[in-house]
């Protein structure tokens, strides 16, 4: 069973995941009707920045797991995702090795256990296990601020 409901659609994933596709036929697809094309816009390398920036606020949580894929996503667009409400686009970040480590910090400190854990596992891999020791400190800190009265 495909997730195309016929050959346009198709068309238009392709299109939108294509790095020579031109900038304002990216702008035209972040709009589009179906989650899975904006998706491959918000993967593009070659996405502005301000169709980026409007893809943030994207309804479905799979346009801003997109977001978080791109290699050339700005710094403040990753910032804003790190605080994202879904838990799933908070994950997909924490899977990131080349996050900046505040990010991951923070991350890791995530209200979300599975999200928490995901980005201290990837501290590790990315910093050793060394590295990991004062973020572990760390989630222990916010979750006894979280916890008392």
């Amino acid at each position: 069973m495909s997730i195309f409901n016929n050959l346009a659609d198709f068309t238009r994933y392709i299109t939108a995941g294509n790095p020579n596709t031109p900038a304002p036929v990216l702008s035209r697809l972040a709009s589009d009707k179906q989650p899975y094309v904006r998706r491959r816009v918000a993967e593009n390398p070659r996405t502005p920045q301000d169709v980026l920036f409007s893809l943030v606020a994207d309804p479905s949580p799979d346009v801003r797991v997109g977001l978080s894929d791109n290699s050339r996503a700005p710094r403040w667009i990753i910032e804003l995702l790190a605080q994202d409400e879904s838990p799933d686009v908070r994950y997909a970040l924490a899977e990131n090795p080349l996050l900046p480590p505040h990010i991951l910090w923070q991350l890791a400190g995530d209200e979300n256990p599975y999200v928490a854990y995901r980005a201290n596992q990837t501290f590790r891999l990315a910093f050793g296990k060394e590295g990991a020791k004062p973020l572990a400190a760390a989630r222990r800190v916010q979750r006894k601020k979280k916890v008392s009265p």
